[in-house]
Order: C-alpha cells, then structure tokens, then sequence
C-alpha cells in the first residue's frame, strides 16, 4: 500500500485532487536589498515542500534561460533512479553572451515522504565568465517550473532592462565661460 500523503491536504496521494491536477506555476517578482528578484511558485505554494523559497534575481534568470534547452532535457528525461540523457558538458549561448558549464550529480540531501533520505539527479549550472560566482542547482521539480514559465522570465527580464534604461538620465548642462573670483580688498 502506498503511504504517500500529500503536504496539502493530507490526504492520500491517489486520492487527492490536488496532487492529480497540472501544476500551475507562478512567477512573484519582488525586491530584496533594492535588488529585482523573482520567486518561483507550484500551485500557490513552494515547488518542492522541502525548500520553501525558489527565489532568484536577474543574473540567475539569465543564467537558467541560457541554459534552458539543458534543462528542458534534464526535466524532461530523468528517471527516478536517476538515470538521464544529460551530460557533463560547456555550454556557449552566444545571444545571451554567456558560457557555462552544465553537469548532473547524485544528491542524497532529498527527502521521501516517508521520512527516509534518497538520491536523485541534481543538475548544477555555472557560468565561466568573470561573474564565475554565478552558480544554481535544480532538481527535477524545479527544472520543470523553470520551462513552464520561460515565456514569463524573458518578460520579467525585458521589463528589468527597460526600466534601467528609463532609469539613466544624463544631464548636459550647456557651457559657460568661466568667471574667475577676485580676492576681495579689504
């Protein structure tokens, strides 16, 4: 019998209707330190119920986006046994401007339901820039969130841009002859 209960409604899985609807994820833009970030929800609530906040700001979102078309693979083609077509590989996205390096490693930190620690896939994306601090980990659940909403991240990105360059004002203040003080007698 499977003892799987869902984090919602504590019902069985099997039976719970929130577990068998589509996910419908969310993107919640929010400002953190004066910095543009987003927090990426499942369902209203976190994408996995053991990692509360799936938030991110604009070099990350860059980041993921250029390496989309790795992620959609690892989301789309990994197993539960942690089998996946996704390998270790150097990544150049020329439009984004960005070169990274993509891999997939075992990770035990992940949680069963029933309490018990167990491995699956975590994919790791780094960018071999100068911004090498630039780094993420998603496991599959997070993946899948990051492809269902890659049409709203590029807007959120876009309107990020845009509002930095309404943002630069430059002052050009016309050219006086200079008027030399005199010290005064006294």
């Amino acid at each position: 019998m499977n003892l799987e209960v869902c984090e919602i409604s504590w019902l069985p899985r099997e039976t719970c209707s929130h577990c068998k609807r589509s996910p419908r994820y969310e993107l919640r833009p929010f400002v953190f330190e004066g910095n543009r970030m987003i927090e990426i929800l499942k369902n209203g609530g976190p994408v996995h119920p053991y990692d509360s906040h799936f938030q991110f700001g604009a070099k990350k979102a860059e980041l993921l986006l250029a390496a989309l078309p790795v992620i959609s693979e690892f989301a789309a083609n990994t197993q539960e046994d942690g089998t996946t077509t996704v390998i270790s590989q150097e990544v150049v996205d020329e439009a984004a401007g960005l070169s990274f390096h993509v891999w997939v490693q075992m990770h035990a930190d992940f949680v069963h339901s029933t309490g018990a620690r167990i491995q699956r896939p975590w994919l790791h994306v780094e960018a071999l820039s100068a911004d090498s601090d630039r780094s993420i980990g998603l496991g599959v659940q997070k993946a899948k969130a990051v492809c269902a909403l890659e049409q709203e991240m590029k807007d959120w990105l876009a309107r990020g841009k845009a509002l930095q360059e309404k943002a630069t004002i430059t002052i050009r203040l016309p050219k006086r002859p200079r008027i030399q003080s005199r010290p005064q007698a006294q």
